[in-house]
């Protein structure tokens, strides 16, 4: 006797599938056909548009790192969670480069860390760490090609009084 089933998940392989079923059934032939179906969650959340993006949306973007950028939105993986932001509610999309202090082997230096922060209504939603100085590069001219009204510069920041600035 063989069975076919329909099997949408977004978090089981096809093997680990495969081996619960037959674990938990006394069936010889088992014939299974898997399709992937991902949730996206909303980077900002009370957004007045509640259109969530297709997967096919999400599979014709270009991917770098975590970050996939696609025609009309951008998407994120951080964790086990894929979150969207459309282009037109996201306030600025940025690239930001720490420098953290590294005891090397022969001496003390600096590595410079890549990150992609969205903000909206002037609070930074989120901040996702990029394989690089090039894939950095490479995702912001994507981003200003898929988007181009929207601002990928870093706001300014805030002099400090002491140093000759207006608070």
């Amino acid at each position: 006797m063989t069975i076919v089933m329909m099997i949408v998940t977004d978090r089981f392989s096809y093997a680990q599938i495969i081996k619960f079923v037959k674990k938990n059934s006394n069936l010889d032939n088992i014939v299974l056909q898997c399709s992937l179906v991902m949730k996206f969650t909303n980077l900002i959340p009370n957004e007045p548009n509640k259109e969530v993006p297709t997967d096919t949306q999400f599979k014709e973007g270009h991917t770098i790192g975590a970050v996939t950028v696609a025609k009309d939105y951008l998407f994120i993986k951080k964790g086990l969670k894929t979150f969207f932001v459309a282009y037109a509610s996201a306030e600025r999309i940025f690239r930001r480069v720490r420098r953290l202090h590294a005891n090397i082997c022969c001496g003390d230096g600096d590595i410079e860390v890549e990150y992609l922060v969205v903000t909206h209504e002037g609070r930074e939603c989120i901040e996702v760490t990029l394989p690089g100085k090039k894939a950095a590069q490479i995702l912001m001219e994507e981003i200003r090609q898929a988007a181009p009204a929207l601002e990928t510069t870093a706001p300014k920041r805030a002099q400090d009084p002491k140093e000759g600035g207006t608070a």
